[in-house]
């Protein structure tokens, strides 16, 4: 399979923005045989959790972005956190040219 040019990685990042994180995760998965998990909720900004997929033989690198979403503390001051996916960022990886 070919690398994935600018139109298909902007098509992918569309895709996935319109997933939930554990779809677009299963996704990307699936799109890659030699694909890799780069790393998962690492935080590079205050705030962000990044999750990164390499994908060698599409030549392109996903980055999935989340923040938390915080409820109020209950009765016995216990706060629910949930990881809501923000943001997508599609890049080439090195060898990609298109």
């Amino acid at each position: 399979m070919a690398y994935l040019n600018a139109e298909e990685r902007e098509r992918l990042r569309q895709n996935l923005l319109n997933m939930s994180y554990n779809e677009a995760k299963a996704r990307l998965k699936g799109m890659d045989k030699h694909g890799r998990l780069a790393y998962w909720r690492n935080t590079q900004y205050v705030g962000e959790w990044h999750t990164r997929f390499d994908l060698p033989t599409l030549g392109a690198s996903v980055t999935l972005v989340e923040s938390i979403d915080e409820s109020p503390a209950n009765e016995r001051g216990i706060r629910r956190r949930d990881y809501v996916m923000v943001d997508v960022r599609v890049e080439p990886l090195e060898g990609n040219q298109s």
